[in-house]
């Protein structure tokens, strides 16, 4: 009998049925103005002189490889990882936070692409800089976040 006790312990009887639960992870669902918050704010951490002097170092240090194929999978291996971090801090005020938290969050926001530019301007702008061109979120003008003043 494949579920015998030296397999699962003393606990689970012999024949017994093993039952797993994986419970999902419930992600907040953000409003069109939340979405267009968050991309701004992180686009604003992607301009901080030492994040884009990070994504500039690892995009020339990528550039450098010979065969275009290796190019394209060092990228992914080093700017993928950048990306996401910088991330992390702008995804974390909105709920998003822990183990697929950034990639969710993009999700909620890219789902308000069609219908925002500001939203689809700064994702593509997001991918262009996965994709090398870092310039491209220097370049991204479409507003900075403004700041709440509080009486």
């Amino acid at each position: 009998n494949r579920f015998s006790r030296s397999h699962f312990g003393s606990s689970v009887r012999t024949g017994a049925r093993v039952k797993i639960c994986v419970m999902a992870q419930q992600w907040p669902t953000l409003t069109a103005e939340q979405a267009e918050k968050a991309l701004l704010t992180a686009i604003s951490e992607f301009k901080q002189p030492d994040n884009a002097a990070k994504l500039k170092a690892a995009v020339s240090e990528v550039d450098g490889a010979a065969d275009p194929m290796q190019a394209m999978m060092m990228r992914a291996a080093k700017l993928i990882p950048m990306v996401q971090e910088i991330l992390a801090g702008p995804m974390k005020e909105y709920g998003f936070e822990g183990d697929g938290a950034v990639m969710a969050g993009v999700a909620q926001i890219q789902a308000h692409a069609g219908a925002n530019d500001t939203i689809k301007d700064g994702v593509a702008a997001i991918y262009a800089a996965l994709g090398g061109n870092v310039a491209a979120l220097e370049n991204f003008k479409a507003g900075e976040v403004e700041e709440e003043v509080c009486d």
